[in-house]
Order: C-alpha cells, then sequence, then structure tokens
C-alpha cells in the first residue's frame, strides 16, 4: 500500500486488522490503494493524470459490489503522481 493510504485507511479505520490482508495480500494491497488513493471525489483536485488497469478493474468490482457505495457521486479514478 502506498503510504497516502495508509494514512487515509487509517483515518477511517483506526485499529483495524484485515482478514483478507492475512489470506490474499496482493488483493487487499491493491484495492486499499485504488479505495484509499486513487478515488477523488467532487471538489477534490486530482492526484494524476493517468488510471491503471488493476485500478480501474477494483473500481467496477466494487460498484458490482456494493453499488450503493458511490450512488449520485461524482468521481474521478487515477494513478497518483502520473
Amino acid at each position: 500500500m502506498t503510504e497516502a493510504a495508509i494514512r487515509n485507511h487509517d483515518k477511517m479505520f483506526p485499529n483495524h486488522l484485515s482478514t483478507l490482508q492475512q489470506t490474499d495480500p496482493e488483493l487487499t494491497g491493491v484495492y486499499d490503494n485504488f479505495a484509499f488513493n486513487e478515488i477523488t471525489r467532487k471538489g477534490e483536485s486530482e492526484k494524476g493524470s493517468v488510471i491503471s488497469q488493476k485500478s480501474l478493474a477494483a473500481f467496477i468490482a466494487t460498484l458490482i459490489n456494493s453499488p450503493e457505495q458511490f450512488v449520485r457521486e461524482n468521481l474521478g479514478i487515477n494513478k497518483p503522481n502520473s
């Protein structure tokens, strides 16, 4: 996970230990980087201009599993520092 993703995750879920991290650390890293560092909401400045295929796949999987999470949201997806 990137440092920014770790900071954002810790702000939202202090002291949370992921059981998925133990069984599938690669998936957890991709998802956490996406969820906590690669989405910008309306009014936030974009962090980059390129989107990774993994980020897009993680976003699509999130929409399929939890469509209510982004109802009426204006989102940007990017690869930070690109």
